[in-house]
């Protein structure tokens, strides 16, 4: 009887921390990659934001009151404002899309808006994306009765129930994360369609990442007690 030995090939890629960004398992082997705007450091590993003013990296910080866009060294790029009497929530950041999208609350109702933002970090096309689904399961029995309604996120007791979003930037979906019902639903990228992919053994969840290069299927979220970081994977 012969015997033939047969080594099975490692993914070195579902190690943490195997490259700093990108990475691509090779037959015995991986290679790392950086994402536009980085260049890979001498170790084959970490990335560096390029210095040349066309590709230098870019910061988006969001308060109650504005989204604003900033170089690396501080210096404001652009900025934009939410309509009087609302404020801003949570926002997240599509790479292939180059669209940044927010939550903001206004009187009983909260919008998901969404905007361009160019290479050089300037803000342009505004729209909003009308969300089907409730965001408590007390008030979904309410549905019948505005079936035609623009109705976007509800907010309880003055306090919206969603208040992390996350954005798969390669299907395009919108996770968010109902900390009042203590569930996370997603949405399609036009937001007519949702669907609640966890609602149990979430415990007081705080914040909400998701895997782009798992196609959606790993989610990451945070809880303030007992735990204080959890990983769910779908």
């Amino acid at each position: 009887i012969n015997f033939i030995y047969i080594p099975l090939d490692l993914n070195e890629c579902n190690a943490y921390g195997s490259c700093s960004q990108m990475c691509t398992n090779t037959d015995g082997s991986f290679t790392c990659g950086c994402v536009e705007g980085y260049v890979l450091q001498p170790d084959n590993k970490s990335c560096k934001a390029k210095n040349e003013p066309a590709d230098r990296p870019l910061l988006l910080i969001a308060n109650s009151e504005t989204i604003e866009v900033l170089h690396l060294n501080g210096s404001k790029v652009s900025a934009r404002t939410p309509v009087k009497g609302s404020s801003i929530l949570t926002l997240d950041y599509s790479y292939r899309e180059d669209t940044i999208c927010w939550i903001e609350s206004r009187d009983l109702a909260s919008q998901l808006k969404c905007t361009k933002i160019t290479k050089a970090g300037k803000l342009t096309d505004e729209w909003i994306i009308n969300v089907v689904q409730y965001l408590h399961s007390d008030l979904q029995g309410l549905s019948g009765m505005c079936s035609t309604c623009s109705v976007k996120l509800l907010i309880l007791n003055g306090e919206s129930d969603v208040q992390q979003i996350a954005i798969d930037w390669i299907t395009g979906n919108f996770y968010f994360l109902d900390h009042v019902s203590d569930r996370i639903f997603v949405c399609n990228q036009n937001g007519t369609v949702c669907i609640t992919l966890i609602e149990l053994d979430l415990s007081n969840p705080k914040a909400i990442a998701v895997d782009p290069t798992s196609g959606g299927r790993k989610l990451h979220v945070g809880h303030m007690s007992p735990v204080t970081r959890q990983s769910d994977q779908l």
